[in-house]
């Protein structure tokens, strides 16, 4: 069976894979007592996953793996096209963002969080950061994943326009319900991996996709286990 660490992330063919979307990660793996303040670390990268900027890979989660050892999961963006001048602007603006909400970036950590960069004639005229603001559709599934009865299925279909914020909020319940103690799956990872059916036998499992994606017979088969 391939490596799988926090329930969420497996190692397969030199990349890193996010079960829960079925998407490439870069992971970061350090000794969790390599000069960390784990509440530090954990406020930081709290402030981090909640910032997105168009030179940022957005951290999308985060955690201890046993005793020994943190994880932080980020998202890999294509190299953006900015030119010379427009891509030292730019680089400026994010680490300026950033700091605003006291996160410091160590040298190591810069190739994580940072896009690549590509010269060119840049395609974006206007860098903007946003910070993600609490909704309360994140409360009610946070509330679905902490009910124990009645045992069995349960739905949750959560609705909205294009850009209105539903990738995001698919990434945040991934991690809600890994938090929660299920295994979070995309419908594709669950066609890519056989052995996740033996994996997550017994376990509670958290299938998230779109309404063509999350077939019905890939929430029978888990059903059933």
């Amino acid at each position: 069976m391939p490596q799988v660490v926090a329930d969420r992330f497996v190692r397969w063919n030199e990349r890193w894979i996010d079960l829960a979307t079925g998407d490439a990660v870069q992971l970061r793996i350090t000794p969790s007592d390599c000069g960390h303040n784990h509440f530090d670390w954990n406020a930081r990268c709290a402030a981090l996953a909640n910032l997105r900027h168009p030179l940022l890979n957005a951290l999308v989660d985060y955690g201890s793996i046993g005793r020994g050892h943190l994880f932080e999961a980020y998202e890999i963006r294509p190299a953006i096209v900015l030119s010379t001048r427009m891509a030292q602007r730019a680089i400026s603006h994010a680490m300026r963002f950033i700091r605003a909400y006291n996160v410091r970036l160590a040298r190591q950590e810069v190739d994580f969080v940072l896009r690549p960069i590509e010269r060119g004639r840049s395609i974006s005229a206007r860098t903007i950061g946003v910070l993600l603001q609490h909704r309360d559709v994140f409360e009610i599934v946070a509330d679905a994943l902490d009910v124990a009865s009645p045992p069995g299925v349960s739905t949750i279909s959560i609705q909205g326009a294009t850009q209105s914020g539903l990738r995001t909020t698919q990434r945040l319940s991934a991690r809600a319900a890994r938090l929660h103690g299920y295994v979070a799956l995309a419908p594709a990872a669950v066609a890519a991996f056989p052995w996740l059916h033996d994996y997550v036998r017994g376990r509670h499992v958290c299938v998230l996709g779109t309404a063509d994606t999350t077939h019905q017979r890939c929430v029978d088969r888990y059903s059933r286990n």
